[in-house]
């Protein structure tokens, strides 16, 4: 499939786990892998075959460990690749031609289809990880995740968010998920342009102006209590820049804006 193609999918599991941040809870903790996102990032195990994280873990590059990791990355890519030409009929502008029922019934399907694989490969992948591994790879995988970890039960239990947080938290995701779905619609509208050159790039700055902001109200939900123990539960900041490939769509980042900068729980010094 197309570089192209695959920043398409990854627009549409951005979009479909932003509006169901639940189901982003499901897709990212508990190691429910993921495989490769629009760019690597997509869950614990599109995180543990990237080289910076294996770094962080000290999982060496040629190790026994990293290989077996990347024949899961790869297993776990090729079944969602499959599963996508399967939902496209293999047609790569079919998404473009649907009408907005159709789009909506499609993005729920793949994240159902993302659940399922998740379920699948995450605990082959929990085999392969020391204890103390795992715990990072967690940490990283939630600061990826930005607010929608706070969807997941872990966190959920560990900051004793209230019904009514949870449910504030979840509007804001929803409100985030629905203007990213948005953008993305109105860049693929009319034959799919958006997706290359300046075009994708703007899109994707777009994107960040619309996470910061999605954080700063995330933020405003929480006690200072509860920020706090989430900055301790993610762990140090992780250099989230370099899980992006350079030279594709502009400059560096993480999916919906992901730098370091906006992560929830993450102090103003550590954003610098």
């Amino acid at each position: 499939m197309s570089r192209r193609m695959l920043a398409v999918w990854g627009l549409m599991v951005a979009v479909v786990l932003a509006v169901n941040p639940q189901a982003h809870a499901q897709g990212r903790g508990g190691f429910g892998g993921g495989g490769r996102g629009m760019f690597g990032g997509g869950g614990v195990l599109g995180l543990a075959q990237m080289e910076p994280v294996q770094k962080e873990l000290g999982i060496e590059k040629d190790s026994p460990e990293a290989a077996e990791i990347k024949k899961l990355s790869d297993a776990l890519t090729d079944e969602r690749m499959a599963e996508m030409r399967k939902l496209t009929g293999g047609d790569q502008g079919a998404f473009q031609s649907l009408s907005q029922e159709e789009r909506d019934k499609m993005m729920t399907k793949f994240g159902e289809i993302n659940n399922k694989l998740s379920a699948k490969y995450g605990p082959d992948l929990k085999k392969l990880l020391k204890a103390e591994q795992i715990t990072r790879l967690q940490q990283i995988n939630w600061q990826q995740a930005g607010t929608a970890a706070y969807a997941d039960a872990e966190v959920v239990k560990a900051l004793e968010l209230s019904k009514e947080q949870q449910a504030k938290l979840g509007a804001v995701n929803t409100e985030f998920g629905t203007k990213q779905r948005e953008l993305f619609q109105s860049a693929f509208a009319g034959g799919g342009g958006g997706a290359g050159g300046g075009n994708f790039e703007e899109m994707q700055k777009k994107v960040a102006e619309m996470t910061t902001e999605r954080d700063n109200k995330a933020k405003e939900i929480l006690s200072k209590d509860q920020q706090e123990k989430f900055a301790t539960l993610i762990g140090k900041p992780f250099d989230l820049a370099s899980l992006r490939p350079q030279g594709f769509g502009g400059g560096r980042g993480g999916a919906g804006g992901g730098r370091n900068a906006g992560r929830p729980g993450q102090k103003a010094e550590e954003k610098k």
